[in-house]
């Protein structure tokens, strides 16, 4: 079976609103193995709307339909629908006495508005509304299955998982069964190039998405039995991890932060930071974690040289001798951590971010990080292109994934 989305709403349109229900359809109907090909945003606006419907009806025999379900002029998806199919739009006795009960309440009457938000198309089948007013349906014609549903993800989630979900399942042949692996520190092209050969297969199927600072790999399987599926995604997990044994951090929903925090929680150790280059950044993407008060102890953003000396206690003359940004200074911010700060981990960062070199003649993008793990210290020195931006941000990943792979 084809099917297609189709999300209606201007709001949608113009940014106003994420759209989070074409994700969350996708991903279900991936699931049990029903094909979706197009995926269409479109406005309040009925002509469009129309075209919109008459297209999909060509390519897919499955339509599914969110948004515009409300009482205002612009929510236009019944009528519409109802118009294509020259059906009529009847009222459900059962929302239209709830939006009675609280017109009622406000001593007014339930305007026309209200009543088309509580109709559905006539020979349709009623969805069940468990969290809101407007009921959707499900209508079929000419071997086409349209599904009509509101917009609100909490009430569109809540119907399809409960309504449509089990009514589609009688139309699937097969299952599908993704994972996902998140990897990080490795290069989109690297990835690219050591994994080409599970990327041309059909069946399991094995493709990269691009992140900001790592690459998912997405492993799918399609087949009748669900053990067998999960087998094979198993082994070419297994596969893939011994390439990239230090550098898939989950499988799951988290995303790296959370990872080294759980990870520093799980071995009970404490970190500190003193940052110049990353300006505080390591300490915000950690302190975003919750539970991040149980291992990170506090810091310093000494960005100044001035603020070297005075929070961290580097004596000016070695930062005039060696300069802020090199080995010596990242390892005596360190030092000057571990006068000031009790914990377990130290991390300390310097470098140039531009738009010029710094006095020393560093070039932009040299950027030293240090690392004291229980009392082991080591500076590496690292050089990056790019932005100023992304010149930081690759520093702060870099020093989390070091972190991590030492403590993992």
């Amino acid at each position: 079976m084809n099917s297609e989305i189709i999300c209606v709403g201007t709001e949608l349109l113009v940014g106003d609103i994420l759209n989070t229900n074409a994700k969350y359809i996708s991903e279900k109907l991936a699931a049990i193995g029903i094909n979706l090909y197009y995926q269409t945003v479109v406005g309040d606006n009925h002509e469009r709307l129309k075209k919109v419907l008459d297209a999909a009806y060509k390519r897919a025999d499955l339509v599914i339909l969110t948004g515009g379900l409300g009482p205002t002029i612009d929510d236009i998806t019944k009528e519409v629908v109802a118009e294509y199919h020259n059906e009529k739009l009847v009222k459900v006795d059962k929302y239209y006495n709830i939006l009675a009960k609280r017109y009622k309440q406000m001593n007014a009457e339930v305007p026309a508005g209200g009543i088309k938000e509580v109709s559905i198309l006539e020979n349709s089948t009623l969805l069940e509304n468990e969290v809101g007013i407007a009921p959707g349906f499900s209508y079929e014609k000419d071997n086409k299955i349209t599904v009509v549903m509101p917009g609100p993800p909490s009430e569109m989630t809540v119907m399809f998982d409960n309504e449509v979900m089990p009514a589609l399942l009688k139309y699937s042949s097969d299952l599908i069964r993704f994972r996902t692996l998140k990897i990080i520190g490795v290069p989109e092209g690297k990835v690219d190039e050591d994994l080409a050969e599970y990327f041309v297969m059909s069946n399991p199927t094995v493709a990269p998405y691009a992140k900001t600072g790592e690459v998912h790999v997405r492993i799918g399987v399609k087949g009748k039995n669900e053990a067998e599926l999960i087998k094979e995604i198993d082994k070419i997990e297994k596969e893939i991890r011994a390439v990239y044994p230090d550098n898939i951090y989950t499988t799951g929903e988290e995303n790296f932060y959370d990872i080294v925090v759980k990870t520093l929680h799980e071995k009970g150790l404490a970190l500190a930071t003193a940052e110049s280059i990353t300006g505080g950044k390591i300490a915000d993407y950690i302190v975003s974690v919750a539970g991040a008060s149980k291992v990170y102890k506090g810091g310093y953003i000494t960005y100044s040289n001035e603020e070297k000396e005075k929070l961290l206690g580097i004596e000016k003359d070695k930062i005039d001798k060696y300069g802020a940004v090199s080995n010596e200074i990242c390892m005596e911010m360190l030092n000057g951590l571990e006068r000031n700060i009790p914990a377990d981990i130290y991390i300390a960062t310097t470098g140039v971010a531009g738009p010029d070199k710094d006095e020393k003649d560093n070039e932009v993008g040299t950027v030293f990080i240090g690392f004291s793990i229980k009392g082991e210290k080591t500076v590496k020195k690292y050089t990056y292109s790019g932005s100023r931006n992304a010149i930081r941000e690759r520093a702060v990943r870099t020093a989390l994934l070091e972190l991590w792979k030492s403590i993992k």
